[in-house]
């Protein structure tokens, strides 16, 4: 399977080419803001696009100069090191090349839960083959988490930091629109639930048959019930 979205399937020259015509768009993006921000203070609000622009219009130049690594194409690791993974959802630009015809609600969360297992997974290999050592730690912050689920697939779960609670809230339009297609309606996340899941490779390895059972669940028709198993959707996907 391909890791990536169709994006990152172009020849690495056209991806360049793209990578810096973005950051040029995102560059002209912010000049023209603030000379309109000198004149017309009206402009001010347009500040809580920034997190998404740039997130936006700088998602293939951090994944091709390795700050993004991707796991699957909704999960990717930030500035990944052996000793930990800290891993993330998909970036706007990751949506809107992956996403969009995935219908919201329940398919929607079904389908980015499949992306995470695909990612977890992906790092099961990684250990299996010794390209990282059992010791990694892999760790996430999400306010789509599942608290059961996690559980269930062996992560330890935490309070959130402030440092990173902060960080939710600068973010906090990306969040809401997420979320809100995860749900089927306008919802905004409450940050003060956010959590903090974690878990080493070696447990991840040992829990390497629940992440396939559970994917192999997602990757059937849901809608038409083929290869329904309630155990599982029980289990994992019931309400908390």
């Amino acid at each position: 399977m391909s890791f990536m979205n169709k994006f990152f399937d172009q020849h690495i020259t056209v991806q360049w080419i793209l990578a810096l015509l973005m950051l040029l768009m995102l560059f002209s993006i912010f000049i023209l803001w603030i000379k309109l921000l000198a004149d017309h203070l009206i402009v001010l609000p347009l500040i809580i696009l920034v997190p998404t622009l740039v997130q936006f219009f700088a998602a293939p130049m951090a994944k091709l100069v390795g700050i993004h690594t991707y796991l699957s194409p909704m999960l990717f690791v930030n500035n990944a090191t052996n000793k930990k993974y800290e891993i993330h959802n998909g970036t706007p630009f990751d949506y809107l090349l992956v996403m969009t015809k995935t219908r919201m609600g329940i398919g929607f969360r079904k389908q980015m839960l499949s992306y995470f297992l695909d990612g977890l997974l992906r790092i099961v290999e990684r250990i299996e083959a010794t390209e990282l050592p059992e010791s990694v730690i892999i760790q996430g912050n999400s306010y789509f988490f599942n608290a059961r689920t996690a559980s269930k697939l062996g992560f330890d779960l935490s309070e959130t930091s402030i440092a990173v609670r902060i960080n939710l809230l600068v973010n906090y339009f990306d969040l809401t629109w997420m979320y809100s297609l995860s749900r089927g309606r306008l919802s905004f996340p409450k940050i003060k639930d956010v959590k903090t899941g974690e878990i080493t490779g070696t447990c991840l390895v040992m829990n390497k048959d629940k992440l396939i059972r559970l994917n192999s669940f997602l990757s059937k028709n849901i809608q038409d019930r083929s290869g329904y198993d309630k155990d599982v959707h029980d289990e994992y996907l019931g309400s908390e």
